[in-house]
């Protein structure tokens, strides 16, 4: 048995963006059993935002997409005081460090 809902922070560049049908229903499921899921990325451009707003954007609110404009994601996270419990990523090493652009 669950004690609490668990949070989720799902990438969007090669993970969402690799099957989008998927994680829409991922993300379902998740709502589901009252989880919470964060789009959290590094993007910083405003074409590459508009793309992510214009796909998983239309499911998730404004306020569980998190641009964290080049830092590491856990960090920037919890500086919101959100501590995620599952992080979904292609590329993990950037929860933990700045991917230097």
């Amino acid at each position: 048995k669950r004690e609490k809902n668990l949070i989720v922070a799902l990438d969007y560049h090669n993970t969402y963006s690799a099957d989008p049908k998927f994680w829409d229903t991922f993300i379902y499921m998740a709502w589901m059993r009252k989880w919470e899921v964060y789009c959290v990325t590094h993007h910083t451009g405003q074409k590459q935002n508009d793309k992510l707003l214009d796909s998983i954007g239309k499911i998730l609110d404004k306020d569980h997409i998190v641009f964290t404009m080049g830092k590491a994601k856990d960090q920037f996270m919890k500086d919101l005081g959100i501590e995620v419990n599952i992080w979904i990523d292609n590329n993990p090493i950037h929860i933990f460090q700045d991917p230097g652009y």
